[in-house]
């Protein structure tokens, strides 16, 4: 994610070790960064807003893109351009798991990849809904552990949440 300084430099070490893997930038701002990003090796883009300029960049350059949208306005920009998959952020702050439901009428077609206040506490929520196609945050990661290096801790935390996706 493009939150970190050192964000460039971690996608082209996980791109050169784990070329296998599926990479995706985050927080994308700019058109700038997503061609960075696609430059040290990523496949995608993520960004938190809509931004029209980040998105048809990666349109013309056959690039997946999953841009945040948070109301019915951004969302209808994102079906105007052929794109059916989103990222709805922030989730929590712009209604949850209710705002969702409500959107599944007149965007029936549309599916949305939750983030923003997303936890264990309501991962199931969210992942019952059959607007959702995923959900993302930082919480099966937890920064406390990862800062002390425990990474039985990180690692038990990751468990957990797949396990909540899964049941």
């Amino acid at each position: 994610t493009f939150r970190s300084p050192a964000a460039l430099e971690g996608m082209r070490a996980i791109h050169d070790q784990v070329p296998e893997v599926t990479l995706v930038a985050g927080t994308v701002h700019t058109v700038d960064q997503a061609r960075q990003a696609v430059r040290v090796g990523c496949h995608g883009i993520v960004s938190p807003a809509f931004s029209d300029a980040v998105v048809d960049w990666c349109l013309g350059s056959l690039i997946p893109v999953l841009p945040g949208t948070a109301t019915p306005s951004d969302i209808e920009k994102a079906y105007d351009r052929g794109l059916c998959f989103t990222k709805f952020f922030p989730a929590e702050a712009y209604g949850g798991v209710g705002t969702l439901k409500a959107l599944s009428g007149p965007f029936a077609e549309m599916s949305f990849l939750p983030t923003g206040g997303v936890g264990l506490k309501n991962v199931r929520e969210y992942m019952a809904l059959p607007n959702v196609f995923a959900v993302g945050g930082s919480f099966p990661v937890p920064s406390p552990a990862q800062r002390r290096g425990d990474w039985k801790a990180v690692t038990e935390a990751c468990v957990q949440a797949r396990q909540l996706v899964q049941d």
